[in-house]
């Protein structure tokens, strides 16, 4: 192994096949990598101990989604303590200032918009009122959290009659609870599609995989728990290439996924997630896999990479 600090895999809980695959590839490089559980650390106000333990803070630190997406209470805090650990030193990815752009959903709309890329007005809403009048500009609505992820929480809401309201009844009281919850949630006009969602993985500005998650329910809502998607190959267009390049520039962003839907103009992105947390079911089947060697050694290539020009930028 190197002395030339650690690279970390940061995360939550158990190390996932993806968190493996990459420590084992990264350590076969002579890169000292380790999986890190973001419980075991502790933050203090001039770095980090790692299982109580003082120490240097690695040059390279992968921030993976479940340091995001499993934590409970404010996310301000996260944000804190990835800017303490970067301010030690550590190189993170993805940067801090593309995760904040990337979590808030309705501020991650607004820096893609403005790079001209097509995408829902999205718009911060707080009480029934506000959706209701949502209903009345836009007809069918989502209904989404502010700092969601794998589709919880998120609901479909149609325009019915309520006494001068749009919000039926059920509904309204479904979005009560909702907003009791989150507080503030995301509306966006819901885009007329053709029951198929569309999911990019980008690494370093470069698309490694792309693919079709097709309805299989009743409803033509992609993400079900009683009807799993299906995944279908999805060719990389000019089209695709040019969205993707538009919405990383306007975010800043390493390693993403972003999620869009074939609109009545074209391509319309739906979201941007700053992670590519799961791609086993992809890994080596070329229809999903645009990669030479594999999705995990091409995302260490890019870990490397990283990794190499941090220790020489410490160096010089």
């Amino acid at each position: 192994m190197t002395n030339l600090g650690e690279l970390w895999i940061l995360d939550r809980f158990e190390p996932r096949w993806e968190d493996l695959g990459m420590v084992a590839e990264l350590r076969r490089r002579d890169i000292d990598a380790r999986y890190v559980d973001w419980n075991r650390l502790t933050i203090e106000n001039d770095g980090v101990r790692l299982d109580g333990q003082q120490g240097p803070t690695p040059p390279v630190i992968y921030v993976r989604s479940r340091v995001l997406t499993r934590h409970i209470g404010d996310l301000a805090l996260i944000y804190d303590w990835l800017d303490v650990l970067g301010g030690t030193g550590s190189r993170l990815i993805n940067r801090i200032g593309a995760i904040r752009a990337c979590q808030n959903k309705v501020r991650q709309a607004g820096l893609v918009a403005a790079a001209g890329v097509p995408i829902p007005t999205t718009r911060a809403v707080s009480s029934s009122d506000d959706v209701d009048r949502c209903l009345r500009e836009w007809g069918t609505t989502i209904l989404k959290p502010v700092y969601g992820h794998a589709a919880v929480d998120l609901v479909r809401l149609r325009p019915t009659s309520n006494h001068g309201q749009l919000l039926g009844v059920d509904e309204e009281v479904h979005t009560w609870h909702l907003l009791q919850s989150h507080h503030v949630m995301c509306a966006q006009p819901f885009i007329e599609n053709p029951g198929r969602d569309l999911r990019i993985a980008v690494i370093g500005g470069e698309i490694v995989s792309s693919h079709w998650r097709v309805a299989t329910g009743p409803d033509g809502a992609v993400r079900s728990l009683d009807h799993p998607y299906r995944r279908e190959p999805a060719p990389v267009t000019n089209e695709m290439i040019e969205t993707v390049n538009r919405t990383v520039k306007a975010l800043d962003v390493e390693v993403a996924t972003i999620d869009m839907v074939e609109g009545p103009t074209g391509l319309t992105v739906i979201e941007v997630n700053a992670s590519f947390s799961v791609w086993e079911p992809l890994e080596g089947k070329p229809e999903f896999d645009f990669t030479e060697h594999g999705i995990t050694k091409h995302h260490c290539d890019y870990l490397t990479r990283s990794f190499e020009s941090a220790v020489a930028g410490a160096a010089a």
